[in-house]
């Protein structure tokens, strides 16, 4: 009720282990949600030494996080495109010192080792290497500044903050995933105090907890503060995550998802999808969509009932959709988890995110509440077995390479957990933008935000599959069938809630 949610729960996970030596299970923080309950769990719980991540020597190269690996992979396979790119845009106000900005950008890289790394393949291993000098260059062409006038021209700040894709496509180019530097950042003055930054990462440095992290210590620095030594770089992680493949607690994960995933497994083909190309296209959209503030009550206070989650519910909407739609009652969707199970790692900029997926029965005769009372708990034994890298899992699953789709799921669920906020220093306040990066990792990805007290939805999907009018109602369903389920109650059966919206 006060803004929990599992990444938030994760951390706390991490910093008990640290401070009093217990290993909690994840899910002891959702069935204690008090700390009168979390504080009597504790008192019973047996100690156990919790290993620190050690430093390692200084070394030509380092091994690769499986992460990184499969963005590095990937990248041969599909070659340089802008769905492994992390783009994002700050709105800067007040009257701005360029060369104290550039200064911040310098003692932020030299801060942290992952934004001076190169990667590389050699002699049959996967390979990274830290450089002592920092690379970077503050880029403030003419023709960007150009463009973002005449959008400023056309619609003032609205005409120029909904163009920013068509910025971001000027300014993003291909990285050498060999060379420095793996992000870029460019200026645009808009006024004589105002102005955008560009900023353009490759994936494999960096994650959305990242940004997070890089925009506090960017403005920290800007205005004059200090910041804390970090104890670890992301090298001291990988070679660390390295040592962990084979351990005891590896192996159960391992056994958990191999059990998870055991049989034939479904692939997703949504009846009114077009024909699937040979190769896989990244071309995206993005519709957006919201509930008002009287459903998203009613969808809490449902959560709340039913002893479970706001992310349950919608994700559990979310497969009963997908399921109308396909015909289907096997329904993998893949979310990402921040992948910071150590509380060593909160302070890093690097790719910690991994993938998990989630595989529920939504089958029409059961009822709602006994459906997600199982999603519920299959949501919890995943998180609680998140450090299982996904790269791993499709490896043992043996899922062949097929071009034209994603292994193991084709759709993504998330909700988002990462604050967006605005923040100011040194007399000048950093708004982020969001904008539309024209891509579609998936066939569909669909995005919920809860913000001023209502739900707000981006639903991305891959052009080549779907047309903007089935998208668009598909976001209209997936309300409908929220709807229902608040208002007619869990102990109605799945076909009756899908029966409830015209679908297809």
């Amino acid at each position: 009720e006060l803004g929990g949610h599992s990444l938030k729960a994760a951390g706390m996970v991490s910093r008990i282990a640290e401070r009093f030596s217990i290993q909690m299970p994840l899910r002891e923080i959702f069935m204690n949600p008090t700390l009168e309950g979390l504080a009597a769990h504790l008192d019973t719980s047996e100690t156990v030494a919790t290993a620190r991540i050690p430093k390692q020597p200084e070394l030509e190269h380092y091994p690769m996080s499986r992460a990184q690996r499969r963005q590095f992979m990937m990248g041969l396979i599909s070659g340089e495109a802008m769905m492994y790119h992390v783009p994002f845009a700050v709105h800067m106000q007040g009257k701005l010192d360029v060369e104290r900005l550039e200064e911040a950008f310098l003692a932020m890289i030299s801060r942290h080792e992952s934004l001076r790394t190169t990667f590389h393949h050699e002699e049959d291993e996967f390979r990274q290497r830290v450089h002592a000098e920092p690379v970077f260059t503050l880029e403030r062409g003419a023709r960007l500044r150009m463009a973002a006038v005449k959008l400023l021209g056309k619609g003032g700040d609205e005409g120029l903050f909904g163009g920013i894709s068509a910025l971001m496509e000027r300014f993003i180019r291909p990285f050498d995933l060999g060379s420095l530097p793996l992000f870029r950042a460019g200026l645009i003055p808009l006024g004589e105090e105002r102005h955008l930054l560009l900023l353009d990462f490759h994936h494999i440095i960096t994650d959305g907890v990242s940004v997070s992290v890089l925009l506090q210590e960017l403005t920290t620095l800007y205005g004059g503060g200090e910041l804390p030594e970090l104890d670890i770089q992301y090298r001291d992680y990988t070679v660390w995550q390295e040592e962990q493949i084979g351990s005891e607690a590896y192996m159960g994960h391992e056994r958990y998802w191999l059990e998870a995933f055991e049989g034939a497994l479904p692939t997703l083909e949504l009846k009114s999808a077009l024909p699937r190309p040979q190769l896989q296209s990244f071309e995206g959209g993005l519709i957006n969509f919201r509930l008002d503030e009287e459903l998203t009550l009613q969808i809490k206070a449902f959560a709340r009932e039913r002893g479970t989650t706001l992310y349950t519910v919608l994700l559990g909407a979310y497969a009963m959709l997908l399921s109308k739609w396909s015909g289907a009652e096997d329904i993998i969707i893949g979310t990402p988890v921040a992948g910071r199970n150590h509380a060593g790692l909160e302070g890093l900029i690097g790719m910690f995110v991994n993938t998990v997926a989630i595989r529920s029965f939504p089958e029409s005769y059961r009822t709602v509440g006994d459906y997600l009372s199982e999603l519920h708990e299959d949501v919890l034994r995943a998180l609680e077995h998140q450090n299982y890298p996904f790269e791993d899992l499709v490896q043992k699953l043996g899922i062949d390479q097929d071009r034209s789709r994603n292994p193991l799921f084709d759709t993504m669920f998330i909700l988002q957990n990462i604050d967006r906020v605005a923040y100011r220093s040194g007399g000048i306040e950093f708004d982020p933008k969001e904008f539309d990066p024209g891509v579609s990792k998936f066939d569909l990805t669909l995005e919920a935000l809860e913000q001023d007290g209502r739900i707000d939805f981006a639903l991305e999907y891959a052009t080549s599959l779907f047309r903007e009018e089935t998208v668009r109602a598909l976001s209209h369903d997936y309300a409908v069938i929220l709807r229902a389920l608040v208002e007619d109650g869990a102990q109605n059966r799945i076909n009756a809630v899908l029966a409830a919206s015209k679908l297809v």
